[in-house]
Protein backbone atom coordinates (compact mmCIF):
# COMPACT_ATOMS: atom_id res chain seq x y z
CA UNK A 1 0.00 0.00 0.00
CA UNK A 2 1.21 3.55 -0.74
CA UNK A 3 -0.11 7.04 -0.20
CA UNK A 4 -0.55 9.83 -2.74
CA UNK A 5 -1.66 12.83 -0.70
CA UNK A 6 -4.63 11.50 1.29
CA UNK A 7 -5.36 8.72 -1.19
CA UNK A 8 -4.06 5.25 -0.32
CA UNK A 9 -3.41 2.84 -3.19
CA UNK A 10 -3.16 -0.93 -3.11
CA UNK A 11 -2.80 -3.84 -5.52
CA UNK A 12 -5.86 -6.10 -5.61
CA UNK A 13 -5.92 -9.77 -6.53
CA UNK A 14 -7.30 -10.41 -10.00
CA UNK A 15 -7.41 -13.82 -11.70
CA UNK A 16 -5.37 -14.25 -14.90
CA UNK A 17 -7.06 -14.54 -18.29
CA UNK A 18 -7.32 -17.96 -19.96
CA UNK A 19 -5.24 -16.71 -22.92
CA UNK A 20 -1.77 -15.16 -22.97
CA UNK A 21 -1.78 -12.16 -25.30
CA UNK A 22 -0.41 -8.71 -26.04
CA UNK A 23 -1.90 -5.78 -27.99
CA UNK A 24 -5.44 -6.75 -26.96
CA UNK A 25 -8.35 -4.38 -26.32
CA UNK A 26 -10.76 -4.26 -23.37
CA UNK A 27 -14.27 -2.95 -22.77
CA UNK A 28 -16.79 -3.07 -19.92
CA UNK A 29 -20.19 -4.39 -20.94
CA UNK A 30 -23.60 -3.24 -19.76
CA UNK A 31 -23.65 -6.45 -17.67
CA UNK A 32 -20.61 -5.14 -15.71
CA UNK A 33 -18.41 -7.89 -17.15
CA UNK A 34 -14.92 -7.16 -18.47
CA UNK A 35 -14.49 -8.22 -22.11
CA UNK A 36 -11.02 -8.72 -23.62
CA UNK A 37 -10.75 -8.79 -27.38
CA UNK A 38 -8.15 -10.15 -29.79
CA UNK A 39 -4.45 -9.40 -29.52
CA UNK A 40 -1.28 -11.25 -30.52
CA UNK A 41 0.10 -14.65 -29.55
CA UNK A 42 3.77 -15.45 -28.88
CA UNK A 43 4.78 -15.23 -32.55
CA UNK A 44 3.12 -11.85 -32.99
CA UNK A 45 0.21 -13.28 -35.00
CA UNK A 46 -3.23 -11.75 -34.31
CA UNK A 47 -5.81 -13.99 -32.63
CA UNK A 48 -9.61 -14.13 -32.39
CA UNK A 49 -9.78 -14.92 -28.65
CA UNK A 50 -12.69 -13.32 -26.80
CA UNK A 51 -13.05 -13.74 -23.05
CA UNK A 52 -15.16 -12.25 -20.27
CA UNK A 53 -14.47 -11.72 -16.57
CA UNK A 54 -17.50 -12.01 -14.30
CA UNK A 55 -16.94 -10.03 -11.07
CA UNK A 56 -19.77 -11.83 -9.27
CA UNK A 57 -17.99 -15.17 -9.76
CA UNK A 58 -14.45 -13.74 -9.83
CA UNK A 59 -13.72 -15.93 -12.84
CA UNK A 60 -13.13 -15.84 -16.59
CA UNK A 61 -15.14 -17.46 -19.37
CA UNK A 62 -14.00 -18.25 -22.89
CA UNK A 63 -16.64 -17.02 -25.33
CA UNK A 64 -17.12 -17.66 -29.03
CA UNK A 65 -14.13 -16.29 -30.90
CA UNK A 66 -14.49 -13.24 -33.12
CA UNK A 67 -15.17 -13.99 -36.78
CA UNK A 68 -11.99 -12.06 -37.64
CA UNK A 69 -8.58 -12.48 -36.02
CA UNK A 70 -7.14 -9.09 -35.13
CA UNK A 71 -4.81 -7.14 -32.86
CA UNK A 72 -5.21 -3.61 -31.56
CA UNK A 73 -8.80 -3.03 -32.70
CA UNK A 74 -11.01 -0.25 -31.42
CA UNK A 75 -13.76 -1.58 -29.15
CA UNK A 76 -16.65 0.14 -27.39
CA UNK A 77 -19.67 -0.92 -25.37
CA UNK A 78 -23.01 0.30 -26.73
CA UNK A 79 -26.13 -0.85 -24.93
CA UNK A 80 -26.09 -4.64 -24.74
CA UNK A 81 -23.40 -4.96 -27.40
CA UNK A 82 -19.62 -4.87 -27.77
CA UNK A 83 -18.58 -3.27 -31.06
CA UNK A 84 -15.14 -4.10 -32.55
CA UNK A 85 -13.68 -2.06 -35.41
CA UNK A 86 -10.61 -2.36 -37.63
CA UNK A 87 -7.21 -3.35 -36.27
CA UNK A 88 -4.32 -5.42 -37.63
CA UNK A 89 -4.92 -8.63 -39.59
CA UNK A 90 -2.88 -11.85 -39.69
CA UNK A 91 -1.11 -10.43 -42.77
CA UNK A 92 -0.23 -7.28 -40.76
CA UNK A 93 -2.53 -5.21 -42.99
CA UNK A 94 -5.27 -2.88 -41.71
CA UNK A 95 -8.77 -4.36 -41.46
CA UNK A 96 -12.16 -3.00 -42.49
CA UNK A 97 -14.14 -5.61 -40.50
CA UNK A 98 -16.78 -4.39 -38.03
CA UNK A 99 -18.23 -7.04 -35.73
CA UNK A 100 -20.71 -6.87 -32.86
CA UNK A 101 -21.13 -9.24 -29.93
CA UNK A 102 -24.58 -9.32 -28.35
CA UNK A 103 -24.04 -9.99 -24.65
CA UNK A 104 -27.64 -11.21 -24.20
CA UNK A 105 -27.81 -13.53 -27.21
CA UNK A 106 -24.09 -14.35 -26.82
CA UNK A 107 -23.33 -14.33 -30.52
CA UNK A 108 -21.37 -12.33 -33.10
CA UNK A 109 -22.79 -10.41 -36.05
CA UNK A 110 -20.83 -8.84 -38.88
CA UNK A 111 -21.86 -5.29 -39.81
CA UNK A 112 -21.13 -3.09 -42.82
CA UNK A 113 -17.33 -2.68 -43.03
CA UNK A 114 -15.46 0.56 -42.53
CA UNK A 115 -15.45 2.87 -45.55
CA UNK A 116 -11.71 2.19 -45.69
CA UNK A 117 -9.64 -0.44 -43.88
CA UNK A 118 -7.77 1.04 -40.93
CA UNK A 119 -5.65 0.29 -37.91
CA UNK A 120 -5.12 2.71 -35.04
CA UNK A 121 -8.75 3.85 -34.98
CA UNK A 122 -9.95 5.64 -31.83
CA UNK A 123 -13.61 5.20 -30.90
CA UNK A 124 -16.16 6.23 -28.27
CA UNK A 125 -19.85 5.59 -27.70
CA UNK A 126 -22.32 8.47 -27.87
CA UNK A 127 -26.14 8.37 -27.79
CA UNK A 128 -26.25 4.71 -28.75
CA UNK A 129 -23.89 5.18 -31.67
CA UNK A 130 -20.15 4.70 -32.25
CA UNK A 131 -17.92 7.63 -33.21
CA UNK A 132 -14.75 6.38 -34.95
CA UNK A 133 -11.83 8.75 -35.54
CA UNK A 134 -8.77 8.57 -37.80
CA UNK A 135 -6.77 5.48 -38.68
CA UNK A 136 -3.97 4.33 -40.95
CA UNK A 137 -5.02 2.82 -44.27
CA UNK A 138 -3.65 0.05 -46.45
CA UNK A 139 -1.55 2.66 -48.29
CA UNK A 140 0.02 3.58 -44.87
CA UNK A 141 -1.38 7.11 -45.13
CA UNK A 142 -3.14 8.59 -42.10
CA UNK A 143 -6.88 9.20 -42.37
CA UNK A 144 -8.91 12.26 -41.37
CA UNK A 145 -12.21 10.38 -41.15
CA UNK A 146 -14.80 10.97 -38.46
CA UNK A 147 -17.59 8.43 -38.83
CA UNK A 148 -20.74 7.59 -36.92
CA UNK A 149 -22.10 4.04 -36.81
CA UNK A 150 -25.74 3.38 -35.98
CA UNK A 151 -25.44 -0.27 -34.96
CA UNK A 152 -29.20 -0.89 -34.70
CA UNK A 153 -29.67 0.04 -38.36
CA UNK A 154 -26.17 -0.99 -39.52
CA UNK A 155 -25.62 2.40 -41.10
CA UNK A 156 -22.47 4.51 -41.39
CA UNK A 157 -22.55 8.30 -41.64
CA UNK A 158 -19.58 10.48 -42.52
CA UNK A 159 -19.13 13.58 -40.34
CA UNK A 160 -16.85 16.61 -40.69
CA UNK A 161 -13.29 15.32 -41.25
CA UNK A 162 -10.53 16.10 -38.76
CA UNK A 163 -8.34 19.07 -39.70
CA UNK A 164 -5.31 16.79 -39.18
CA UNK A 165 -5.17 13.26 -40.60
CA UNK A 166 -3.62 10.78 -38.13
CA UNK A 167 -3.98 7.48 -36.29
CA UNK A 168 -3.40 6.07 -32.78
CA UNK A 169 -4.71 9.21 -31.12
CA UNK A 170 -5.86 9.93 -27.60
CA UNK A 171 -9.62 10.53 -27.48
CA UNK A 172 -11.96 11.83 -24.76
CA UNK A 173 -15.66 12.70 -24.69
CA UNK A 174 -16.93 15.40 -22.34
CA UNK A 175 -20.55 16.56 -22.68
CA UNK A 176 -21.02 17.23 -26.40
CA UNK A 177 -17.34 17.72 -27.20
CA UNK A 178 -14.83 15.19 -28.50
CA UNK A 179 -11.14 15.91 -27.82
CA UNK A 180 -8.56 14.25 -30.10
CA UNK A 181 -4.86 14.44 -29.25
CA UNK A 182 -1.55 13.44 -30.76
CA UNK A 183 -1.23 10.26 -32.77
CA UNK A 184 1.01 9.39 -35.68
CA UNK A 185 1.42 10.13 -39.36
CA UNK A 186 3.34 7.19 -40.78
CA UNK A 187 6.20 6.60 -38.35
CA UNK A 188 6.31 10.22 -37.20
CA UNK A 189 4.55 11.62 -34.13
CA UNK A 190 1.81 14.22 -34.50
CA UNK A 191 1.29 17.04 -31.97
CA UNK A 192 -2.14 18.21 -33.18
CA UNK A 193 -4.88 18.81 -30.60
CA UNK A 194 -8.40 19.33 -31.93
CA UNK A 195 -11.94 19.43 -30.57
CA UNK A 196 -15.09 18.29 -32.36
CA UNK A 197 -18.39 19.90 -31.38
CA UNK A 198 -21.20 17.41 -31.93
CA UNK A 199 -24.20 19.78 -32.26
CA UNK A 200 -22.52 21.97 -34.89
CA UNK A 201 -20.52 19.20 -36.65
CA UNK A 202 -17.43 21.44 -36.59
CA UNK A 203 -13.81 21.16 -35.48
CA UNK A 204 -11.74 23.69 -33.51
CA UNK A 205 -7.94 23.61 -33.41
CA UNK A 206 -6.43 23.84 -29.92
CA UNK A 207 -2.75 24.56 -29.12
CA UNK A 208 -0.45 21.75 -30.24
CA UNK A 209 0.98 19.39 -27.65
CA UNK A 210 4.37 20.93 -26.70
CA UNK A 211 6.47 17.84 -27.45
CA UNK A 212 6.03 15.23 -30.18
CA UNK A 213 6.35 11.59 -29.06
CA UNK A 214 5.19 8.17 -30.17
CA UNK A 215 3.66 5.66 -27.72
CA UNK A 216 2.72 8.28 -25.08
CA UNK A 217 -0.38 8.07 -22.91
CA UNK A 218 -3.10 10.64 -22.37
CA UNK A 219 -5.56 10.78 -19.49
CA UNK A 220 -8.32 13.23 -18.63
CA UNK A 221 -9.88 14.34 -15.37
CA UNK A 222 -13.18 16.19 -15.51
CA UNK A 223 -11.53 19.00 -17.48
CA UNK A 224 -7.73 18.59 -17.47
CA UNK A 225 -5.90 16.54 -20.11
CA UNK A 226 -2.51 15.12 -19.14
CA UNK A 227 0.11 14.15 -21.76
CA UNK A 228 2.60 11.58 -20.48
CA UNK A 229 5.83 9.85 -21.45
CA UNK A 230 6.43 8.24 -24.82
CA UNK A 231 9.37 8.04 -27.16
CA UNK A 232 11.09 10.97 -28.86
CA UNK A 233 11.96 10.20 -32.48
CA UNK A 234 14.42 12.26 -34.48
CA UNK A 235 15.77 10.37 -37.47
CA UNK A 236 17.49 7.29 -36.06
CA UNK A 237 17.55 8.76 -32.54
CA UNK A 238 15.14 7.12 -30.09
CA UNK A 239 14.92 8.47 -26.53
CA UNK A 240 12.41 7.54 -23.86
CA UNK A 241 10.52 10.45 -22.35
CA UNK A 242 9.37 11.37 -18.86
CA UNK A 243 7.24 14.23 -20.20
CA UNK A 244 4.36 15.54 -18.07
CA UNK A 245 2.16 18.22 -19.68
CA UNK A 246 -1.33 19.44 -18.75
CA UNK A 247 -4.06 21.41 -20.51
CA UNK A 248 -7.27 22.74 -18.91
CA UNK A 249 -10.03 22.33 -21.50
CA UNK A 250 -12.24 24.62 -19.43
CA UNK A 251 -10.29 27.51 -20.94
CA UNK A 252 -11.12 26.44 -24.49
CA UNK A 253 -8.84 27.03 -27.44
CA UNK A 254 -7.32 30.05 -25.71
CA UNK A 255 -5.86 27.82 -23.00
CA UNK A 256 -2.18 26.97 -22.74
CA UNK A 257 -0.22 23.81 -22.08
CA UNK A 258 1.78 23.67 -18.85
CA UNK A 259 4.94 21.58 -18.53
CA UNK A 260 5.75 19.97 -15.17
CA UNK A 261 8.59 18.00 -13.66
CA UNK A 262 9.06 14.69 -15.48
CA UNK A 263 8.10 11.29 -14.13
CA UNK A 264 10.87 9.51 -12.24
CA UNK A 265 11.26 6.66 -14.73
CA UNK A 266 11.07 7.53 -18.42
CA UNK A 267 8.86 5.16 -20.38
CA UNK A 268 6.65 4.47 -23.40
CA UNK A 269 3.89 1.96 -24.17
CA UNK A 270 2.55 1.96 -20.59
CA UNK A 271 -0.83 2.01 -18.86
CA UNK A 272 -2.24 5.22 -17.38
CA UNK A 273 -5.45 6.34 -15.70
CA UNK A 274 -6.98 8.62 -13.09
CA UNK A 275 -7.74 7.19 -9.64
CA UNK A 276 -8.82 9.32 -6.70
CA UNK A 277 -8.00 12.49 -8.68
CA UNK A 278 -4.41 11.28 -9.06
CA UNK A 279 -2.77 10.30 -12.33
CA UNK A 280 -1.33 6.78 -12.16
CA UNK A 281 1.09 5.12 -14.61
CA UNK A 282 1.93 1.41 -14.64
CA UNK A 283 4.82 -0.45 -16.28
CA UNK A 284 5.81 0.34 -19.85
CA UNK A 285 8.93 0.02 -21.95
CA UNK A 286 12.24 1.74 -21.24
CA UNK A 287 15.95 1.17 -21.76
CA UNK A 288 16.55 -2.50 -21.01
CA UNK A 289 12.99 -3.71 -21.60
CA UNK A 290 9.62 -3.75 -19.81
CA UNK A 291 9.31 -2.01 -16.43
CA UNK A 292 7.89 -2.90 -13.02
CA UNK A 293 7.83 0.78 -12.03
CA UNK A 294 4.53 2.38 -10.93
CA UNK A 295 4.16 6.10 -10.21
CA UNK A 296 1.48 8.62 -9.34
CA UNK A 297 1.17 12.33 -10.14
CA UNK A 298 -0.61 14.77 -7.83
CA UNK A 299 -2.28 17.34 -10.08
CA UNK A 300 -2.68 19.88 -7.27
CA UNK A 301 0.89 19.71 -6.00
CA UNK A 302 2.35 19.02 -9.47
CA UNK A 303 4.48 16.29 -7.96
CA UNK A 304 5.26 12.65 -8.77
CA UNK A 305 5.29 9.97 -6.05
CA UNK A 306 6.23 6.29 -6.01
CA UNK A 307 3.71 3.48 -5.79
CA UNK A 308 4.29 -0.25 -5.17
CA UNK A 309 5.93 -1.87 -8.18
CA UNK A 310 4.47 -4.64 -10.29
CA UNK A 311 5.69 -8.12 -9.45
CA UNK A 312 6.36 -8.71 -13.14
CA UNK A 313 7.68 -6.24 -15.75
CA UNK A 314 4.97 -5.32 -18.24
CA UNK A 315 4.35 -3.31 -21.42
CA UNK A 316 1.97 -3.35 -24.41
CA UNK A 317 -1.06 -3.98 -22.18
CA UNK A 318 -4.69 -3.06 -22.65
CA UNK A 319 -5.94 -0.66 -20.00
CA UNK A 320 -9.29 0.18 -18.48
CA UNK A 321 -10.72 1.85 -15.40
CA UNK A 322 -12.94 -0.97 -14.17
CA UNK A 323 -14.97 -0.93 -10.96
CA UNK A 324 -12.76 1.76 -9.45
CA UNK A 325 -9.47 0.09 -10.36
CA UNK A 326 -6.89 0.73 -13.07
CA UNK A 327 -6.30 -2.52 -14.94
CA UNK A 328 -3.25 -3.48 -16.99
CA UNK A 329 -4.52 -6.40 -19.06
CA UNK A 330 -2.22 -8.85 -20.78
CA UNK A 331 0.79 -7.41 -22.58
CA UNK A 332 4.43 -8.35 -22.93
CA UNK A 333 6.76 -9.51 -20.16
CA UNK A 334 9.16 -12.32 -21.10
CA UNK A 335 6.53 -12.98 -23.78
CA UNK A 336 2.77 -12.47 -24.03
CA UNK A 337 1.16 -12.76 -20.61
CA UNK A 338 -2.30 -13.53 -19.25
CA UNK A 339 -1.86 -11.47 -16.09
CA UNK A 340 -4.25 -8.71 -15.08
CA UNK A 341 -2.76 -6.16 -12.69
CA UNK A 342 -5.40 -4.22 -10.74
CA UNK A 343 -4.49 -1.05 -8.83
CA UNK A 344 -7.20 0.32 -6.57
CA UNK A 345 -7.84 2.74 -3.73
CA UNK A 346 -8.00 1.51 -0.16
CA UNK A 347 -11.46 2.14 1.28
Amino acid sequence: MATGGRVQFQWDNFPPMPTNRSFCTAAEGADAKLYVIGGCEENGVPIAAFEAYDPSANSWEKLDAMPTKRAGPAAVSVGQKIVVLGGVSVTQAPLDAVEVFDIVERKWTQLTPLMAAALGIAAVARDGKVLAVGGMGVDTNPQDHLRSLDIDNDRWKGLAPMPTARYATGIFMRDDKLYVLGGRQGKEPCAAFEMYDIPSNTWTKFPDIPSKRVFPQYVMTESVIVSLGGLFTQGQDRRFSGTTETFDTGKGESGRWETHRPMKNKRADFVAGVLGEKVVIVGGLSVGGPLTSVEGFDLERKKWFNLPNLNTPLCSSASLIYQGRLLAIGGMSAGPTNMVAALGIKK
